[in-house]
C-alpha cells in the first residue's frame, strides 16, 4: 500500500486500522476503512485533514507525520512513527496517576498544543485515547488530528452538530460554538483531571455531563485526592467557562511545571529574567529581582518542599511565598517590557 509492507494490524477503530510497517525505520501506518469511506465522503476527507495538518508540525510531543496519500484502490492513508507503549487511556484503566506524573505529562501536552496553536492548527478532540505514552520516563505523544482544525480549512461539520468527545468537551462546543485554542486547553484540563482522580471531571448520563460542562462548576481534585491540592488552582483556571478566562498553553505549561517542582521551575524562570535584564539592569528591574529571589529562598525553606509540591498540600507559608515570587517576577516582566 503506497510502497509501504504491512506488518501485524495494531489496532482497529470504527473510521480507520493501524499497522506496523515492516522494515526500515519503526512507522505505522494509518489506513481508512474501506466501509468507512464508502459510506460517509467526509471522513475521507477528515482523514486527509489529519494527515495535512499533522504533517505540518514538527514537535518531540507530536506523533510525527511522515507520508500520506491515496492507495491505487482509493483507500486514504497516512504514515507515522510507531510510538512504543500504550495510549492514556489504557493507562486510566489501571488508576489514576502519580500526581507529578500527570502534571509531566500535562506539561508535554501543553507544550504540543501551543505550538499547534501557533500554526493555525486546533486539534478540538483532545481526550486519552488520543495520547500515546512511552515509558521511563514518561513521554506523551498527542495523535490523531482527525477533527482537527485549521485556520484555512472550510467547515465540514455539519452546522449544529457536535464536535469533541463529550467528556472533554469546553462549554462552548457544548453550546454550538466554534472551536478556538482554549477548547484544547478545557480539555487538557478535564484530562489532567481524570489522570489525578481516575475519571472526568463530569460524569453520568450524557445531559448530565452535557449540562456539567455548561453550567455546573468543575470540582476540585483534591476533594477527592487531597494530595492533589498543587493542581487545584491551575484547574481552575482550565476548566473556566468562560475560554478567555483560561489560560493560555505556554502558561499551562509553565504552571504545571511549577506545581510539580515549584523550586525547580521558578530557579529556572528567576535565572531567564536576570539573563534578560543584563548585567547592569536599571534600579527597578535589580529591585524586583531581588525581592523575587528573597521569596525563592523562603520558599526552597519551607519544610513541605522536600517532597514535591505535587505531594502535599500547598500550606499557608509556601502559598505566600509562590504568590510573592508571581508578584515580583510579573513586575520584573513589566519593566523589562514583556
Amino acid at each position: 500500500m503506497g510502497g509501504y509492507r504491512l506488518g501485524r494490524a495494531l489496532g482497529r477503530g470504527a473510521v480507520a486500522t493501524v499497522f506496523a510497517v515492516d522494515g526500515g525505520e519503526a512507522l505505522a501506518l494509518k489506513r481508512l476503512n474501506p466501509d468507512r469511506s464508502a459510506r460517509a465522503p467526509l471522513s475521507a476527507e477528515r482523514f486527509l485533514r489529519e494527515a495535512r495538518a499533522a504533517s505540518r508540525l514538527d514537535h518531540p510531543h507530536i506523533a510525527r507525520i511522515v507520508d500520506h496519500g491515496v492507495d491505487a484502490s482509493g483507500a486514504a492513508y497516512l504514515v507515522m512513527e510507531r510510538v512504543e507503549g500504550e495510549t492514556l487511556a489504557a493507562r486510566l484503566a489501571r488508576g489514576p496517576m502519580p500526581v507529578d506524573e500527570a502534571l509531566t505529562v500535562t506539561a508535554q501536552l501543553a507544550s504540543a498544543l501551543a505550538h499547534a496553536h501557533t500554526r493555525g492548527v486546533v486539534h478540538r478532540d483532545v481526550k486519552p485515547a488520543n495520547v500515546l505514552l512511552e515509558p521511563d520516563p514518561v513521554r506523551a505523544r498527542l495523535v490523531d488530528f482527525g477533527l482537527a482544525r485549521d485556520r484555512h480549512d472550510l467547515p465540514l461539520t455539519v452546522t449544529g452538530a457536535l464536535c469533541g468527545t463529550p467528556h472533554y468537551m469546553a462549554p462552548e462546543l457544548v453550546e454550538g460554538v466554534g472551536a478556538t485554542s482554549a477548547s484544547d486547553v478545557y480539555a487538557l484540563g478535564c484530562v489532567l483531571f481524570e489522570m489525578l482522580t481516575g475519571r472526568p471531571p463530569f460524569t453520568g448520563a450524557l445531559p448530565h455531563v452535557f449540562r456539567g460542562h455548561a453550567y455546573e462548576p468543575a470540582p476540585e481534585p483534591s476533594t477527592l485526592r487531597p494530595e492533589a491540592a498543587a493542581a487545584d488552582a491551575l484547574l481552575s483556571a482550565c476548566l473556566a467557562k468562560d475560554p478567555s478566562a483560561r489560560p493560555g498553553c505556554a502558561a499551562l505549561e509553565r504552571a504545571c511545571l511549577e506545581a510539580r517542582d515549584p523550586v525547580a521551575a521558578w530557579t529556572d524562570r528567576l535565572d531567564a529574567l536576570a539573563a534578560r535584564a543584563g548585567a547592569d539592569p536599571a534600579v527597578e528591574v535589580a529591585d524586583a529581582l531581588r525581592k523575587a529571589h528573597s521569596a525563592l529562598e523562603r520558599l526552597r525553606r519551607a519544610p513541605d518542599v522536600a517532597g514535591g509540591a505535587a505531594q502535599t498540600v500547598v500550606r499557608p507559608g509556601r502559598a505566600h511565598a509562590l504568590a510573592q515570587l508571581a508578584m515580583h517576577a510579573a513586575a520584573v516582566e513589566r519593566a523589562l517590557g514583556e
